[in-house]
């Protein structure tokens, strides 16, 4: 993986407080590369066995071009597929994102921050979009990389530097 930055960026720092690259992967989807991801968290540090104990980022860095329509289509499918919640919350967690998730371009960061007590934020290259202040939301959108039955488990590995299966 190239050009993995060694320092948090600002608005993460600004969530996160002193804040550290706990893992980082590509995402690939048949061969084609998407984005990189990047898991920061802050003082407290991380646990992969309770992954929503403490705040933490994920930095999404897009290598190709997607409508916001597809992301927000992707992410309720996988809700579908990892079986979180209904199809009710599902459709309307859909319909306050379709608010919120932008069209992305190649070398464009989407930065998602998840809170224990404030829910979701989202950041487009460091710009705060859009909020969910609903947990049971936020670790359902967060699911799509850190639930073990995530369709890339690969990245899920690098993501909580996990050990080789």
């Amino acid at each position: 993986m190239e050009n993995v930055p060694t320092e948090a960026p600002p608005h993460i720092t600004a969530e996160l407080g002193a804040a550290h690259l706990y893992g980082a992967g590509v995402f690939r989807y048949f061969g084609f590369h998407i984005y990189d991801a990047f898991l920061w968290v802050g003082p407290n540090g991380f646990s992969p066995d309770n992954p929503y104990a403490q705040p933490f980022a994920l930095d999404i860095r897009y290598a190709r071009k997607f409508k916001g329509s597809a992301i927000n289509q992707t992410t309720i499918d996988e809700w579908e597929r990892l079986g979180i919640s209904n199809d009710q919350q599902r459709h309307a967690w859909l319909d306050q994102l379709d608010g919120i998730m932008p069209d992305v371009v190649p070398d464009q960061h989407l930065t998602g921050v998840y809170s224990p007590t404030d829910g979701w934020k989202l950041f487009n290259d460091g710009k705060q979009i859009g909020a969910i202040a609903d947990v049971t939301f936020a670790k359902a959108f967060f699911a799509i990389w850190l639930d073990p039955h995530t369709k890339a488990p690969g990245l899920r590995q690098h993501l909580l530097s996990l050990p080789d299966s």
